[in-house]
């Protein structure tokens, strides 16, 4: 069951386009599989470096051409294991989050590591399902821990802290939004992206 606790299309902060954001949470404890997970195995050191052109006009938004030198490899680390349907059952996100799932991943970052001012923008969804790319695409970012010291969540101009595992948040292609780990314990959450299938 999705619990909806606040939920509005309203502008974000460049004042340009509207959004669609709402808090969501899932029942499954998911402590097992983080614990499996050979998480070396899927270190990223070039996920921000590389996806900073897809990300140009929100930096313009906010002053920046390029990528400040001091947003390196060593301080945008994620460590992102995508699971397939035969690795974990999709069925439950669809019936909880009301998504239809594309990808589904847990993402560990550990600290002193951030992912920098982006939007996400389904870009492969949009890729393999074109067709479909007036429907609406949503990402579900859910919290598999309870909100630990210097672990914050930056959607638009509002710090997401205090957080409760499993819960999260849902927003589409609108939301700007920043990630950080700026504590002492690794911070890990759940991605759900798809289509979402829900009335509101």
């Amino acid at each position: 069951m999705v619990i909806l606790i606040d939920f509005a299309f309203q502008e974000f902060g460049t004042g340009e386009s509207s959004m669609f954001l709402k808090e969501v949470s899932l029942t499954k404890n998911y402590d097992d599989i983080i614990k499996k997970i050979k998480w070396d195995d899927f270190k990223n050191d070039e996920h921000y470096t590389f996806n900073h052109k897809e990300q140009l006009d929100t930096h313009k938004k906010f002053g920046f051409d390029t990528i400040p030198e001091s947003y390196n490899k060593y301080n945008t680390i994620i460590y992102q294991k995508i699971f397939t349907a035969d690795e974990i059952d999709f069925s439950e996100f669809q019936e909880q989050l009301q998504v239809e799932p594309v990808t589904v991943s847990f993402i560990k970052m550990k600290p002193g590591n951030v992912i920098p001012i982006h939007v996400d923008t389904f870009y492969l969804i949009k890729k393999k399902y074109p067709h479909r790319v007036n429907e609406k695409i949503v990402r579900a970012n859910i919290f598999l821990d309870d909100w630990k010291w210097g672990h914050f969540l930056q959607i638009d101009d509002e710090i997401k802290t205090h957080w409760s595992k499993n819960s999260g948040y849902m927003w589409d292609e609108g939301v700007i939004h920043i990630a950080a780990n700026c504590g002492l314990h690794d911070r890990y959450t759940l991605q759900v992206s798809g289509f979402y299938s829900g009335t509101q």
